[in-house]
C-alpha cells in the first residue's frame, strides 16, 4: 500500500508515501515530494514501488515492516513527460 496527494498542503507540489512500522510498533512514512509536473499521475505507482524496493534492501535484523507495493504497469512515456 501507498498513498499520494496533489497540491493538498502546498500549491504546485505532489507527494507519495509508503508507511513503515518499526519493531516497537511506531509507525512512520517514507515520502517523496516534488513539483507536480515532475510527478504525473501515471508515474506515482512507479515512485512508490521504488521506495518499497529500497526498503526491502534493508537488513531483516532491523525489523522494519511495510505493506506490499505492487509493481506498476508499464506506461509509455510521452513527450510531455520529459523533465529537463
Amino acid at each position: 500500500g501507498w498513498t499520494h496527494e496533489t497540491e493538498e498542503n502546498e500549491a504546485g507540489i505532489a507527494c507519495i508515501a509508503v508507511p513503515i512500522t518499526l519493531p516497537a510498533g511506531n509507525q512512520f512514512a517514507i515520502s517523496i515530494s516534488t513539483p507536480v509536473e515532475r510527478m504525473p499521475p501515471h508515474m506515482r505507482a512507479t515512485f512508490a514501488h521504488g521506495i518499497a524496493e529500497e526498503l526491502a534492501r534493508l537488513p531483516d535484523s532491523m525489523g522494519i515492516s511495510f505493506p506490499h507495493v505492487s509493481e506498476p504497469p508499464q506506461v509509455e512515456k510521452s513527450a510531455t513527460d520529459t523533465v529537463g
